[in-house]
């Protein structure tokens, strides 16, 4: 049996905006008719989107749609298309820039970074979620760039020579 691999579907993706990058959350077939009818309200219509009524038809014209969406997305800025498309019940958000992301208030409340066991003043992550005991705690620093190469590779079943040749080359370190 072949398998067909089909391109990204158009509304689950990120669009750059005048503005920002905008991650759409369109995922159901009325999900993509209902963007259709705002899109329209808006004068800027793309045909597609109101004829998609299963996943055959989202998957049949993701490229295009792709191209389409892009065009439409990049005429606004990333605040401008969250207000209209929340509005009407399109998931959508502003993908943060890292520098943003980690400066969250959120990710401060949770205690998701906490220094490092070595180094108090490096900031490393911790679990994305609590446990309602115990839970996750750092209790020695990640190992340094290229630290445990050569004992992987030699589990690996890399000789020693093999693992020096791969030091002088630069493979490793």
């Amino acid at each position: 049996a072949t398998h067909t691999v089909r391109a990204k579907e158009a509304g689950i993706t990120a669009y750059d905006t005048k503005q920002g990058k905008l991650m759409l959350g369109v995922f159901t077939p009325a999900q993509y008719r209902r963007l259709g009818n705002v899109l329209t309200n808006l004068q800027q219509p793309i045909p597609a989107l109101s004829s998609i009524n299963n996943w055959s038809d989202v998957w049949a014209c993701a490229e295009q749609l792709n191209r389409d969406l892009a065009a439409v997305f990049a005429g606004r800025t990333c605040e401008e298309w969250i207000t209209v498309l929340r509005a009407n019940d399109l998931p959508c958000d502003r993908i943060k820039p890292l520098s943003e992301a980690v400066d969250s208030a959120q990710l401060r409340a949770r205690g998701y970074f906490t220094g490092s066991p070595d180094d108090p003043s490096v900031t490393l992550p911790l679990s994305p979620f609590h446990m309602s005991q115990g839970g996750p705690a750092l209790t020695k620093a990640p190992p340094r760039h290229g630290q445990d190469s050569e004992a992987v590779l030699a589990e690996a079943g890399r000789s020693a020579t093999d693992i020096q040749h791969l030091r002088d080359i630069g493979v490793i370190r």
